[in-house]
């Protein structure tokens, strides 16, 4: 599981430098990023947060091309 420590990160990576062949808006590329992303925390035997390895995931389930054709072609 890969973490990202902001939604500006995860845009960079994935959409940016994504190979898009279409023109994408700020705006589409964050909202893309809010729906592929939830938080996640990290939690150890003891109950406590691991801050080293909690942010932002990529929801489970959700596919990425489906979010990006939603947002970015249909009206």
């Amino acid at each position: 599981m890969k973490i990202y420590t902001s939604i500006q990160d995860y845009i960079t990576e994935n959409i940016y430098n994504g190979g898009f062949d279409h023109p994408i808006t700020d705006d589409q590329a964050e909202d893309i990023a809010r729906e592929m992303l939830v938080w996640h925390d990290e939690i150890d035997d003891r109950g406590n947060i691991n801050l080293n390895r909690s942010g932002l995931v990529e929801r489970e389930g959700v596919d990425f091309w489906d979010v990006v054709s939603r947002i970015c072609f249909e009206d």
